[in-house]
């Protein structure tokens, strides 16, 4: 049903699908969604409502899509997530919230999605995240904040992720961290380029020990401590920083780099 011109979905449109897999509503003009619209769709799977126009998500928008496993809502003009908009998605695995006008995410927001795996909420304009907005997103292995509009990130927003692979964390406005990065014991690959870091203290990072890729590409960075307790560190990316001095030993213990980028 993409690309159709859909305006609006009624209530009992969707009553006799059963047996529906998945549902593909992408390219249309959907503004907004009616609370049971998808209540008799208990074996979908995969919805896609990509490209369109829903401004908001109400209580209870997908109450019956108790086997959904992927949601995409990407390139809509979201502004706006009731705290339990995703109530009753307790399999979805995969979430794309990407390219909405999201500013704000709110403790609740996610607390029923325990089995997801990917959170994509990149190019949105988010500037606040509350404290406790993750904290049940145990099996999580993809954040995505790229292109958004942070300033500062605290760390223990993430402290609940012991299976987070990779954390995107390009093109915002972070100046520091606050706080020390904590459990993320499988944590590969890590971006904070182009945004306003000045000061890369090593210890608030030290216990990502399984890092595989490190970005701090096209920041304000001018020293650096000394890289310790990254032996599987693959690629370590500092160009495009104001980097004036580099120690003797600043890279001696990163045994298996294997590309270092300083131009």
């Amino acid at each position: 049903l993409s690309n159709k011109l859909i305006s609006q979905i009624e209530i009992n449109s969707l009553e006799k699908l059963d047996f529906l897999d998945s549902l593909l509503l992408s390219s249309n003009l959907l503004t907004s969604l009616k609370q049971g619209v998808f209540i008799n769709l208990r074996k979908l799977k995969n919805l896609d409502m990509s490209i369109n126009n829903l401004v908001d998500l109400k209580n209870m928008t997908f109450i019956g899509l108790k086997n959904l496993n992927s949601l995409s809502l990407s390139f809509n003009k979201i502004n706006s997530i009731d705290v339990n908009a995703f109530y009753e998605l307790s399999y979805l695995e995969k979430l794309v919230l990407s390219h909405n006008k999201i500013k704000n995410i709110k403790s609740g927001f996610f607390i029923t999605l325990k089995n997801l795996i990917e959170l994509d909420l990149a190019d949105n304009l988010i500037e606040i995240i509350d404290r406790d907005s993750f904290s049940n997103l145990n099996n999580l292995v993809v954040l995505e904040l790229s292109n958004n509009n942070l300033y500062s990130i605290s760390a223990d927003l993430f402290e609940g992720f012991m299976n987070l692979e990779q954390l995107n964390l390009m093109n915002n406005f972070i100046l520091h961290f606050n706080g020390e990065f904590k459990n993320l014991l499988k944590l590969k690959s890590f971006s904070l380029t182009n945004n306003k870091i000045k000061v890369l203290n090593i210890n608030l990072i030290k216990q990502l020990s399984n890092l595989i890729s490190l970005d701090f590409s096209n920041n304000k960075i001018k020293y650096l401590d000394k890289f310790s307790n990254f032996e599987y560190l693959e690629s370590l990316y500092l160009n495009q920083n104001e980097i004036q001095i580099i120690q003797n030993d600043t890279f001696s213990n990163l045994a298996n780099l294997e590309s270092l980028e300083l131009n």
